[in-house]
């Protein structure tokens, strides 16, 4: 970076500003205040700055911290608008990337900038996919020179126990950056008597030796609980640990000198055997929480185990006593050696403890090569999950998903604030009409909903993303379903004799007469999530497919039902236990509503519980297939891009002997019966196509329009023509008149010239 931009760093800057408010924020705040006139004490929750102003002692994680006088805590992204800054960052991993993305967005181009990391984490999936980096040393390097921004940007890491700086103790910092004067200028701004600095031109190598040895020292504070291991255990477990480090290290361009130093080796060592480390602590704890039982997962936390291993870890971590970085990186560590095919055995070991599915003594069996019995369950697979999991129960996955894309998609937020005039107008006229037309809940609900706009719209910008939290959880509880497998599996038995009966006891009068390969797409269907693509002619769709999918044991889909049909609250319940997910179809220009209906869609598929969706869209008038509308269907690639997993798209055409609302040939009254309705249908077919994988057209420029075309050969193929459809036609082409004995002479020949799937290919019947 210091080749694009001036070598000249300056001596001091206008604003000198710690970022985060942990207690290694607290104390490099102390430190640096000492050295400096003012020092800014940034929170990313304007709430706690609020509560701290003011304030001279600060309790967190059982020490206590002294705030000086010259140090203000502050929130938000204004102040970095005006002069130079100087800015040590110790936001938390999960929050980096938003906050510097807003910081870069708002720091001023015509004046220098300096920033230290001691932060330790990678960037998220999305992030490296975005960046096409992993460390955020590497994606403040990206992002600052994006923005033409004349800043330099440096990494600072231990051995530096939080126990040891908190008690003034000789601490020891690895401090990366490829200009001396940026080193210079950290060493002279945190000069103090018990702090020592080490440069390195390895400003990669440096991060990774903070980040990777944290898991290694959650593993040594494990092994004190196993079985026979003692000290000669701990120490060739936490050299092998050691050599996966220096492997992924490697691979990620580290130098191998810098992970043998005080940025590696040093560190790990200080992590992995003091009894003051948070990692080490926290393994500890760990083995004494498991061998109690105190932290066996109920069942809710077993679906999340199942489908979110990596977040159920990361939400233990938080609800610990004290925060630590290796539970909170070890899955995207995973991650990130997949994509660099690199073995990490002993830190999969460590996930697979965390999340459950293997025993600790995993870690005996792994160093020993001897089998050793398993105290812990291993989870069972994704497959039948459907039957068990509701859309409310991935509610928070989906809100923080939803918060995370916002975040990460540059100008989305901007977009989204944009709309609010337009929104808050739409919404007023919409209770207007609930109003007039006496819908006393959807008004209520429209009001809601409309204070949560009126608020995001007077936000300052600080306080946005609170809003938006807000809007997106109200989205998410109205559009998710509240599936119970026992309501919708009863319903469905005891229907089925009705619609034999008034079917009049023939075949094809309860479900729709099945063709295609069903046995394949059920033994799919217990690997992997399935995707049904149906074409839509009638009203009565959604009832064909599903008894059909019931009969032929294929696992059931959440469907889609419009959301005037859950404003009344009993038959919304109903309708949401049911597998129903509500959809607004005039609220689908709001970015944030659109969004949330996208990833709701995108995570059901990630979780294995299958999705309908009609491609065409509405229903073809006429007969014909209509264009295939991409939007839903896109979903499919989207979530195996994110999951990985394989995703098989099903197309179904269904064939009707007659509609039951066509007016023109039925001669049915505009305003008829319920029962007249029903007793109007008739024999139905459903055809399954052939299963269409997705990771078959995942390399295609455009993967969404491929498996549509595939689709669309689907139906063309297996589409049953009906007798009538085949008179109709020649009739068509002999100017309404055909002679018998000429027209089955004319069937045949059409029969024989067009190779489709035929209800009957007897002339004679047809």
């Amino acid at each position: 970076m210091s080749e694009e931009i001036s070598q000249h760093i300056p001596a001091s800057y206008d604003h000198y500003t710690v970022m985060g408010g942990g207690p290694m924020g607290l104390m490099l705040a102390a430190i640096l205040a000492k050295n400096v006139e003012r020092v800014l004490l940034w929170l990313p929750e304007s709430a706690m700055a609020t509560q701290w102003s003011g304030r001279k002692h600060i309790r967190l994680l059982n020490l206590d911290f002294e705030i000086p006088s010259n140090v203000k805590i502050i929130s938000g992204y204004r102040l970095f608008q005006q002069g130079s800054h100087f800015i040590a960052s110790v936001v938390p991993a999960r929050q980096f990337e938003e906050v510097h993305e807003h910081v870069v967005t708002h720091l001023n181009r015509t004046n220098q900038h300096a920033v230290v990391t001691f932060s330790k984490g990678f960037l998220s999936a999305l992030g490296r996919r975005k960046y096409q980096v992993a460390t955020f040393s590497e994606f403040l390097v990206k992002t600052l020179n994006a923005y033409q921004l004349k800043a330099h940007v440096a990494v600072a890491t231990g051995p530096s126990l939080l126990a040891d700086l908190h008690a003034q103790r000789h601490c020891f910092f690895a401090l990366g950056s490829a200009e001396a004067e940026m080193q210079t200028l950290i060493e002279r701004l945190f000069e103090a008597p018990h702090l020592h600095w080490e440069r390195s031109k390895d400003m990669v190598g440096v991060e990774l030796g903070g980040i990777l040895k944290n898991p290694v020292a959650i593993i040594s504070g494990m092994s004190d609980f196993l079985p026979d291991a003692g000290s000669s255990f701990k120490g060739e477990l936490v050299g092998r640990g050691f050599n996966e480090i220096m492997r992924l290290g490697a691979a990620l361009g580290a130098r191998p000198e810098t992970l043998l130093g005080r940025a590696g080796l040093s560190d790990l060592v200080a992590n992995a055997f003091s009894p003051d480390s948070r990692n080490r602590s926290y393994g500890r704890r760990f083995m004494e929480r498991i061998q109690s039982g105190e932290i066996e997962p109920d069942f809710l936390e077993r679906i999340e185990l199942l489908l979110f291993p990596g977040r159920f870890i990361e939400k233990e971590v938080h609800q610990s006593r004290e925060l630590h970085e290796g539970g909170l990186t070890i899955s995207t560590v995973l991650e990130i050696a997949k994509e660099k095919n690199v073995d990490l055995p002993l830190f999969q070991s460590l996930f697979d403890i965390l999340s459950r599915r293997q025993s600790p003594n995993a870690f005996i069996d792994q160093l020993t090569g001897l089998a050793t019995e398993s105290a812990i369950p291993v989870t069972k697979k994704r497959a039948r999950l459907d039957l068990v999991t509701s859309g409310k129960a991935l509610g928070q996955a989906l809100q923080e998903r939803i918060l995370r894309e916002i975040s990460s998609t540059r100008g989305m937020q901007a977009r989204i604030k944009k709309q609010t005039g337009h929104i808050i107008s739409s919404l007023e006229k919409r209770i207007q009409k609930a109003e007039r037309r006496r819908l006393k809940n959807d008004a209520a609900n429209f009001r809601k909903e409309l204070e949560l706009w009126k608020g995001l719209a007077s936000s300052p910008e600080e306080s946005e993303t609170l809003h938006l939290d807000r809007i997106v959880e109200f989205y998410v509880s109205n559009i998710a379903d509240s599936y119970v497998p026992v309501i919708r599996g009863t319903l469905m038995n005891l229907i089925a004799p009705f619609r034999f009966i008034l079917g009049g006891f023939k075949r094809g009068s309860v479900a729709p007469v099945i063709g295609g390969p069903v046995a394949e797409i059920r033994r799919l269907a217990n690997y992997y999530p399935v995707f049904y693509a149906p074409t839509h002619k009638t009203h009565i769709d959604s009832v064909e497919l599903a008894y059909a999918l019931y009969l032929s044991r294929l696992p059931l889909p959440r469907f889609a039902a419009a959301s005037i049909l859950m404003s009344n609250p009993i038959w919304g319940k109903f309708l949401k236990s049911m597998g129903a997910y509500s959809v607004d179809r005039e609220n689908t220009r709001n970015i944030l509503y659109l969004e949330t209906l996208t990833q709701y869609s995108i995570l059901m598929l990630e979780a294995g519980i299958p999705a309908l969706a009609y491609p065409e869209g509405t229903r073809s008038r006429t007969g014909s297939f209509q264009g295939i509308k991409t939007g839903l269907l896109s979903t499919a690639v989207d979530a195996f891009r994110s999951s990985g997993q394989e995703i098989i798209v099903v197309p179904m055409a269904i064939s009707h002997r007659w509609i039951p609302e066509d007016l023109e040939f039925n001669n049915l009254e505009a305003n008829t019966s319920f029962m007249r309705f029903v007793h109007r249908r008739r024999k139905v077919y459903l055809d399954f196509g052939r299963p269409i994988l997705v990771s078959n057209h995942i390399k295609n420029s455009d993967p969404t329009t491929a498996i549509s075309d595939a689709i669309l050969n689907s139906w063309r193929r297996n589409f049953r023509i009906q007798p009538h459809f085949i008179l109709a036609r020649l009739l068509t082409e002999n100017q309404g008149s055909l002679d018998v004995k000429e027209a089955e002479k004319a069937i045949a020949q059409f029969v024989q010239k067009n190779r489709l799937n035929y209800a009957t290919t007897d002339p004679a019947k047809i």
